[in-house]
């Protein structure tokens, strides 16, 4: 009986690991196997990776623990828009076949990609954009339509760059770069008291850029979710 397979950790309850709004993102992992001779197999302790672009070799974590969900990040604390990769595996023992009673290791888990979000105030730096002309409580609602165009220099490697893309607005927005849209999200970022919170989004858009020629960004834009007039 061998370890079972350990799957790609994933980071706190995100669904993909970009843009976590923590210096200190938590570790879970799961396990596949589906051999009948697994039952009784636990886990002793576990070790984890984790590789900074800033270092030239990952730095390994073990550490002696049942636990696989919501772990503590083992590592020094991540900056804003910093990503690391991680990689997990754990050693456990049968407790039903006394031959199998030796730890032995598990294979080690596809390595996953955690970014941190902005996470400090400073961070955010861009100004709101509006339209030129004055918009009144009876004013025209129709969505405004911003543009703009820039140049990606020949010599970038977009293979092994990041491109990412931070919006939000006081309303509901659409992101087009290069005709295409940025997401399959409606009504973003959400609804949120405008007054006292807002909702970002961060995108991966490297894969609609062109290196070395014009990309055009643009971003169509409503007002608010509920507009009362009186």
């Amino acid at each position: 009986m061998s370890c079972p397979a350990i799957t790609k950790p994933v980071f706190d309850h995100h669904h993909s690991g970009l843009g976590v709004a923590t210096s200190r993102p938590r570790i879970s992992w799961r396990f596949e196997n589906t051999d009948e001779t697994i039952a009784g197999w636990v886990q002793t302790s576990y070790e984890i990776e984790i590789k900074f672009a800033s270092d030239e070799k990952p730095q390994s974590f073990p550490e002696v623990s049942d636990q696989s969900v919501l772990v503590p990040w083992p590592a020094r604390d991540l900056s804003s828009r910093e990503a690391a990769i991680v990689r997990v595996r754990v050693y456990g023992k049968s407790l039903v076949e006394e031959s199998y009673a030796k730890e032995e290791p598990s294979a080690w888990s596809e390595p996953a990609t955690v970014e941190a979000a902005l996470l400090k105030k400073d961070d955010f730096r861009a100004n709101f954009i509006t339209a030129a002309q004055q918009i009144g409580p009876y004013g025209p609602l129709r969505p405004i339509r911003f543009r703009k165009e820039f140049i990606l220099p020949q010599e970038l490697d977009l293979r092994s760059s990041s491109a990412r893309l931070y919006i939000t607005s006081l309303g509901v927005f659409e992101a087009w770069i290069n005709g295409k849209p940025v997401t399959d999200e409606c009504m973003a970022p959400g609804w949120t008291s405008y007054k006292h919170r807002l909702v970002y989004r961060i995108l991966d858009v490297k894969r609609l850029l062109i290196p070395g020629g014009k990309n055009t960004v643009g971003f169509p834009i409503t007002g608010e979710l509920v507009r009362t007039v009186g």
